[in-house]
């Protein structure tokens, strides 16, 4: 009986020569379908396994270029290394190479939380609210202040009113040893689905909070919006935002691995609704006719069709047709500008998270070591853009498997965790919104 949270091996002669296998972008391995030759019991019992969210990971061959031997783990962000053994350590077998797997066996350093005061928002008074704000003379008590100060002042007097009129959640320490990671999880998006209240940026303040007395706080609003404004300055306090880290790829106990996204305050967010209709209705006339994010009617789907239609209608490399060495210099010489202008705008790149890769159906392309603050940008043969993983010859076949592999996983999980499930619509809910979705992404790429 396994748990969750319990990593497996699986590893032995499958005996299964006619499958030929491919590497992905994150060292996991898939079937090469052109190439491969399955029987009915193979193709099911490899099914069984992406549905049970093992991956394939051993690349290693036996004199006649085939993989008998299988290595498959629980998925994981990243491959395992695994190596073929040097000769002296083990006896040589030509059809069944000796392996050396390694396996990452790090905990992460468990720190102590600090759980923060939750209001119940749900069973808040608020009547005893919207009579406090009716009484405020806004003009009187923000009319003096500049728009900094007002804004602080506006915090602070919500503030006021929740610790006064919203009760306070008593939250009981997780002591049951049946919970596991992946049962918290499901528990934390059931919480995130269902209490709207939950969501409040720094100030602590819910957007719900203010949608509710959103009429009696339009006057303060808008007295500070428009001394913001008028004086060119954005208040202190709605500058303040919760960092949390998303991960990206590779070892998640990395912390380079991850990248930081900004929660705001509810009023901040509030003012840039205001005013991006107006201000992208001034500078559209201004913005290129390539930029499809946030732009109304366009979306990542449009840009990699348009990225996508124009390399098949010339298989150019990014940003220059290469028939030369020559041209590759000019392109190299285009990277320093480039570069030279974000050094003068105080832009930060990083030539480690850059990749070059050239759409191109030759045999021999011109190879260009092309280089970005003095470090060799990496060459690859696929690359992963907005979703999609785009190969050198845009056949996207990665894509494909990948696209299928994660579907496979997901529907496995669905099949684990919903087995109780006797409502129909939930289950369609759940196929929908996790496979389907993955399925259907980007499609019409």
């Amino acid at each position: 009986m396994t748990n969750a949270s319990d990593e497996i091996i699986i590893i032995g002669d499958f005996n299964l020569p006619g499958i030929s296998w491919s590497s992905s972008c994150n060292g996991f391995l898939h079937i090469d379908m052109e190439r491969s030759s399955l029987h009915s019991h193979a193709s099911k019992l490899l099914d069984y396994y992406s549905t049970a969210t093992l991956r394939q990971i051993n690349h290693v061959t036996n004199e006649n270029n085939r993989s008998l031997d299988l290595c498959f783990v629980s998925a994981q962000d990243a491959a395992p290394l695994i190596l073929h053994a040097p000769s002296p350590l083990v006896k040589v077998v030509n059809h069944h190479p000796s392996l050396i797997l390694k396996l990452n066996n790090t905990r992460a350093n468990v720190v102590a939380s600090i759980e923060p005061i939750i209001y119940n928002f749900h069973n808040a008074d608020h009547h005893s609210i919207a009579e406090f704000f009716a009484t405020l003379d806004w003009v009187d008590i923000l009319g003096g202040c500049d728009a900094e100060n007002a804004a602080l002042t506006l915090s602070h007097i919500i503030g006021h009113v929740i610790e006064r009129h919203v009760p306070k959640k008593i939250v009981a320490p997780n002591s049951c040893p049946w919970q596991t990671r992946q049962l918290r999880r499901m528990k934390t998006a059931k919480r995130a689905a269902l209490k709207r209240y939950s969501k409040h940026g720094p100030d602590g303040i819910p957007s719900a909070f203010l949608k509710r007395h959103i009429e009696l706080l339009l006057a303060p609003f808008q007295l500070i919006f428009n001394k913001s404004l008028s004086s060119g300055l954005f208040p202190s306090v709605w500058k303040t935002a919760t960092m949390f880290p998303v991960y990206k790829k590779g070892d998640r106990k990395d912390v380079n691995k991850h990248r930081g996204i900004s929660s705001l305050c509810a009023a901040s967010k509030l003012f840039e609704l205001v005013i991006t209709e107006p201000l992208i209705s001034h500078c559209k006339q201004h913005l290129s006719a390539d930029q499809h994010g946030l732009i109304s009617g366009r979306s990542t789907t449009t840009n990699l069709l348009c990225l996508t239609s124009s390399i098949t209608d010339s298989f150019v490399q990014l940003y220059a047709l290469i028939r030369s060495i020559s041209d590759a210099m000019d392109l190299q010489q285009d990277i320093n500008s480039f570069a030279a202008w974000c050094t003068l705008n105080r832009m930060v790149v990083n030539p480690t998270k850059c990749s070059v890769i050239s759409f191109t159906r030759v045999h021999q392309p011109i190879i260009y070591n092309y280089e970005l603050n003095g470090i060799v940008i990496q060459r690859v043969n696929c690359i992963k853009d907005l979703g999609v993983i785009l190969d050198t010859q845009l056949t996207f076949k990665h894509h494909v498997s990948y696209v299928i592999e994660k579907a496979s996983r997901t529907l496995g999980f669905i099949f684990r965790v919903a087995k109780g499930f006797t409502d129909v619509y939930c289950l369609k809910s759940l196929y929908c919104s996790l496979v389907r979705s993955t399925l259907e992404y980007c499609s019409a790429v």
